[in-house]
């Protein structure tokens, strides 16, 4: 599966989306850990001003909540909400994607708030 990845993705944020789908099909930790890693490096390869950012930080996000999810560790979960946080702030007010993010934000907020 590796070679499919590898001929399918040209770079770490695509590559990241392949393994965030094959984890919802198979549920292999394996693969979040590589999207989450993938998505990080293809964040810190963008420039600042890149209009792909908003959505990097969105799937990192997400990764990351799944992530939390699993092993319920509170580091994970701060980092999540970190990247929402930084999704938003990079989102156009006017943006379709903006109610989503703040409901995804408000699930881990509230998570958080849960933990305390």
């Amino acid at each position: 599966m590796k070679n499919a990845v590898k001929k399918a993705a040209k770079n770490p944020a695509e590559k990241g989306e392949i393994f965030l789908r094959r984890y919802g099909k198979m549920g292999r930790p394996q693969d979040l850990n590589s999207a989450i890693q993938l998505l990080r490096e293809a964040l810190q390869l963008s420039p600042p001003d890149a209009p792909e950012r908003p959505m990097l930080f969105h799937r990192l996000a997400f990764g990351l909540s799944v992530l939390y999810e699993r092993t319920g560790e509170l580091a994970t979960l701060e980092e999540a909400i970190q990247a929402y946080r930084q999704a938003l702030n990079l989102t156009d007010p006017d943006a379709p994607a903006r109610p989503t993010l703040f409901t995804d934000l408000s699930a881990r907020l509230r998570d958080l708030y849960h933990r305390t």
